[in-house]
């Protein structure tokens, strides 16, 4: 199953949250991934909210414009 990296881009303070470019998960996945999709986006919210305490869908940054996906392994 391949792992992707999801990097936030930009700084963004919204929602009660603050996130800064460069927080990242790794999250893996059956689907094939070419961006930020709705397939992986309940996976990459769980992920930033375990591991940062931030909720980025209340924050309105859980697309392609405030994150970037990278194929791993």
């Amino acid at each position: 199953m391949p792992i992707y990296k999801v990097s936030t881009k930009w700084t963004m303070n919204s929602a009660g949250y603050h996130i800064e470019p460069g927080m990242s998960v790794d999250i893996s996945t059956m689907y094939l991934v070419s961006g930020m999709c709705g397939q992986i986006a309940p996976q990459v919210q769980n992920a930033f909210l375990s591991k940062y305490g931030v909720d980025l869908k209340a924050m309105n940054c859980l697309h392609a414009g405030f994150l970037k996906v990278e194929r791993l392994k």
